[in-house]
């Protein structure tokens, strides 16, 4: 090959490798309230842990969160459902008001299956986030759990076991703190749910990421652990 040519071919590869990345590019949407905005937002660290696998990953992420909400208010007071038509979003990520699912299940399941059909309609794929329980309120675990699997029957998506892990993490380490207060999470609580949704969506451990997210290596790593051993746990059959 004549070498005046090499640069050209060279350029050319460059493109069209760029435009791959672009068109396989996965478009995430989460829909909740400070449980995902908390700490930069879980959406922030799963697009980071995906940035820093090899090879890189990149995700448009995107969250319409407000302190409080639910999933009613995202239906009759905010702007979700337009948010949910902007995008040809990949994945829609679910999160209910903190004890709703216990309190006014009825109420949460209705809203998330408005939310769902609004996403399904739009071609995303659905999942719910099952939450955690409050910090001195460690039963509200199981009772969330069954909430959201219950929820996720019934509206044919998935439960994400953001909660389930919170459970494990505190088991194994019963000294660990993952809340900022009573009920929110602090940075590792954060970062621990990311792990769970980045690995649930995505089938690879958290582990090939060398995103720590602010925190030790070895807190990440405890965490990152944690986070898998739950995936394989709820959804057996699609890990690596």
């Amino acid at each position: 090959m004549h070498p005046a040519f090499v640069p050209v071919i060279f350029l050319v590869s460059l493109l069209f490798s760029g435009l791959t990345v672009a068109q396989h590019s996965q478009k995430l949407l989460f829909i909740g309230n400070s449980f995902t905005f908390f700490n930069q937002g879980i959406d922030h660290h799963v697009a980071a842990l995906a940035r820093h696998v090899t090879p890189s990953q990149e995700l448009f992420t995107q969250r319409n969160a407000f302190g409080g909400e639910t999933l009613k208010g995202h239906v009759t007071r905010r702007d979700t459902v337009e948010v949910i038509a902007k995008h040809n979003w990949d994945h829609v990520i679910l999160q209910g008001y903190s004890n709703e699912p216990i309190t006014d299940y009825a109420r949460f399941e209705k809203y998330a299956l408005r939310l769902t059909n609004e996403a399904r309609d739009a071609g995303a794929t659905v999942h719910l986030l099952m939450t955690w329980a409050y910090r001195k309120q460690p039963a509200m675990t199981e009772k969330l759990q069954r909430a959201y699997e219950r929820a996720a029957r019934n509206t044919a998506t998935r439960a994400i076991p953001a909660g389930a892990a919170f459970a494990l993490a505190v088991q194994r380490q019963p000294q660990l703190n993952l809340y900022s207060d009573n009920k929110h999470p602090n940075t590792a609580g954060t970062y621990l749910a990311a792990c769970v949704v980045y690995q649930w969506l995505f089938d690879i451990p958290s582990s090939q990421s060398r995103y720590y997210g602010g925190l030790s290596p070895q807190q990440a790593r405890f965490l990152q652990q944690v986070a898998s051993d739950t995936v394989t746990q709820f959804k057996p059959n699609k890990m690596q």
